[in-house]
């Protein structure tokens, strides 16, 4: 029990002798964050500012999209996957830098892998893609997605060579619906198909007129179909304009300074108790 008392007494004039070393050097362990924290609060402020624009896009129903096996398949069915790989392809980007700044030659390659290293885009799981562009302005981030979007919707509409097979495709879907509506309003005109063909009754009738609507409702589809494709997608499938960004996300100059504090601080404490057990070291040597 004698023994417990010296340790106690040397461990709590351990400690006391740790707070008044500290507070020996509270001007130095409370200006030095300070003046860290300062001096990062400047270096922070100089750095490029990164602002992000997201946009999101929200393609049609899946069902008016779908080529029925009837339509002429020229133009392949978009999906979340296909258009986000789109968006990032070199034919949108030069679009949209065109746009931005008429570029040509090695210039417009330069900044074509400059804009793809400012680019994100994912399709979501909820059938959305999801686009963010940086830049070091918030004008500019929102203009530079505003020029992809509209670079993308504008690589929707058929080229030259598909829009002349998409026509042509057109007219021989809406020839057949003449024909089937003249063939429908015939049988509902007479009780003979024909007049060499033998008569009709009435199930058999009923039968026949029934497959021909159906098949003049996947004419009217088809020509839905081949119409959108045609026009290619509008501003309707934005789901979300590109953002105009109200803060910046790099660099996050509080997060910095309060880093440099702490560090500067956690540092400074550290060498100050290193001292103080140096000096008391050598005043035992000495003795």
């Amino acid at each position: 029990m004698k023994t417990e008392a010296p340790t106690s007494t040397a461990a709590e004039i351990t400690v006391l002798d740790l707070l008044m070393v500290a507070a020996g050097n509270l001007k130095l362990l409370v200006l030095g964050p300070i003046i860290a924290g300062l001096l990062a609060w400047g270096v922070a402020s100089s750095m490029p500012k990164t602002f992000i624009s997201y946009a999101t896009i929200a393609l049609p129903d899946r069902d008016l999209l779908v080529m029925p096996p009837t339509a002429f398949a020229v133009v392949s069915t978009p999906t979340p996957q296909r258009v986000a790989v789109m968006i990032r392809s070199p034919r949108v980007l030069d679009l949209a830098l065109i746009s931005l700044t008429p570029l040509n030659g090695p210039a417009l390659e330069a900044q074509r892998v400059a804009l793809a290293s400012k680019l994100q885009v994912e399709a979501a799981g909820d059938g959305t893609i999801r686009l963010s562009v940086s830049a070091e302005s918030a004008e500019q981030a929102q203009k530079t997605a505003k020029a992809i979007v509209d670079a993308w919707l504008t690589t929707t509409v058929p080229r030259k060579r598909d829009r002349a097979d998409l026509e042509s495709r057109l007219l021989e879907v809406r020839s057949s619906l003449r024909a089937l509506r003249l063939l429908i309003s015939h049988i509902n005109s007479t009780r003979e198909f024909g007049d060499s063909s033998p008569r009709l009754d009435v199930e058999e009738r009923s039968a026949l007129i029934s497959s021909l609507n159906e098949l003049q409702a996947r004419r009217r589809d088809d020509i839905t179909i081949i119409e959108r494709a045609l026009d290619g997608l509008d501003s309707d499938v934005v789901l979300q304009a590109p953002t105009l960004p109200t803060q910046q996300v790099k660099p996050k100059v509080l997060s910095i300074v309060l880093l440099a504090s702490v560090m500067t601080g956690f540092l400074l404490l550290l060498f100050v108790f290193m001292r103080h057990a140096w000096r008391s070291t050598m005043c035992v040597k000495e003795i």
